[in-house]
């Protein structure tokens, strides 16, 4: 599970609590939960007023009803679990002793789903138009604390992570099930084509190759700037046998857009945890070292 491009943990919490405390007090006592979705995994941020549901909790999104929130972009509704679709998500919630749901896409700035919003009741058909307006009004201004948090989290140049979201990440790799593998990559010559050609000339070297990143990576991969000519990528559940084509790809295409660039990648599957960054870095001079322009891996 890839996780929330979100630095500030406390102050997101807490604006996450005071608007569950909003949607209690103007819907009601009932159970609500903000989520984190991707293209396979729901996770739950905030829970209020209901004991079975945890923070943190992670499923498959298939197994939700937020999937059709987040396939479609729109509120969904289901009035009747009872009588809903008969599949696995009814037996589950009718276990919850839950009988309505209604959930609402979080929408951000550049239309993209972050997750849902949504409260549930133990009484059939408790949710009419007036909930879901309100729903989509906490959505929103959820929506903008979770833009400003990516402000933060991204190098303003680039738009690729910056050094701040990459400490939290390397941070939490250690919670995530599976083998990860980063790379970490250094363009080559960048000093001297800043000297000779101008700083423009040079930023505008590190920009194509920051969209060369942005467009080549998975979705379940981020991409970092961490410094002024170096970058880095975390591939979640994949070992560099896995990762090894796509940093083939971003090398292949920075060929042809004339960018050199030099190389290091490993895993949690060769390399212990603590030591990652520190053999990434020695594939990477090893790299420099055999002539630039390649990629070392190990």
């Amino acid at each position: 599970m890839l996780v929330p491009p979100i630095t500030d943990e406390r102050t997101f919490s807490k604006v996450m609590g005071e608007l569950l405390d909003v949607a209690n007090l103007v819907i009601g006592e009932k159970p609500f939960l903000i989520s984190y979705i991707n293209e396979r995994t729901f996770q739950s941020l905030k829970v209020m007023n209901h004991d079975v549901f945890t923070e943190g909790m992670m499923v498959p999104i298939e197994k939700t009803y937020c999937h059709q929130v987040y396939k479609n972009k729109k509120p969904t509704v289901v009035s009747d679990i009872e009588n809903a679709v008969q599949d696995d998500r009814r037996e589950k919630v009718k276990r919850l002793n839950l009988c309505s749901y209604a959930g609402v896409p979080i929408l951000l700035g550049d239309g993209t789903v972050f997750g849902t919003f949504c409260v549930f009741d133990e009484q059939p058909n408790m949710f009419d138009d007036k909930t879901i307006s309100i729903l989509e009004k906490l959505a929103s201004f959820l929506a903008y604390a979770i833009d400003l948090q990516i402000i933060n989290a991204k190098d303003p140049m680039t738009g690729l992570y910056n050094r701040r979201f990459w400490d939290k990440v390397y941070d939490d790799l250690p919670k995530q099930d599976g083998d990860h593998s980063i790379a970490i990559m250094d363009l080559d010559s960048l000093k001297q084509i800043n000297d000779q050609l101008g700083h423009e000339t040079g930023d505008q070297l590190i920009r194509t190759f920051s969209s060369i990143i942005h467009e080549t990576i998975p979705w379940d991969a981020y991409g970092f700037r961490i410094g002024g000519d170096e970058f880095s990528i975390v591939f979640y559940n994949k070992n560099t046998d896995q990762s090894k084509p796509f940093i083939d790809e971003i090398m292949k295409k920075c060929h042809h857009a004339d960018i050199k660039l030099s190389a290091g990648m490993t895993d949690t599957k060769k390399t212990p945890y603590e030591k990652l960054v520190t053999r990434a870095d020695q594939l990477l001079y090893e790299s420099k070292s055999k002539g630039k322009n390649q990629l070392s891996e190990g």
